[in-house]
């Protein structure tokens, strides 16, 4: 990730095949409006930190792509998912004019402060 934050202006974030985000590379990593990304974030370690604890981890597994279900495949992994998150594939929401997010509450997710662990 840190590779990618300084040599790109713009990132794809996919997850089972799909775009899950696209932004530019800057708001993308200040500001992700996807829980996809924000757990893409926060298992970053920062090589700043002396403190040796455990980094985190996206709980769960990834889907079988082969196999998905109809609703997000995120859904059982993230801790913001509800009913809709496991019946109905997400829409693109816009965030910006050149911010999209793949999520049912991408404008919560964007407005939340943090990354979710």
């Amino acid at each position: 990730m840190g590779v990618v934050a300084g040599t790109t202006d713009y990132v794809i974030v996919m997850y089972a095949g799909k775009i899950f985000e696209r932004a530019p590379t800057t708001e993308l990593f200040e500001k992700p409006g996807n829980p996809y990304t924000k757990g893409l974030l926060a298992s970053v370690p920062d090589p700043s930190c002396d403190d040796h604890k455990e980094l985190y981890q996206i709980p769960g597994l990834p889907p079988d792509v082969a196999h998905l279900g109809p609703g997000c495949p995120f859904a059982p992994r993230c801790a913001r998912a509800e009913a809709v998150c496991h019946d109905t594939f997400p829409p693109y929401v816009e965030l910006t004019p050149n911010h999209l997010s793949l999520c049912h509450f991408a404008h919560e997710v964007y407005g939340s402060a943090g990354l979710n662990r």
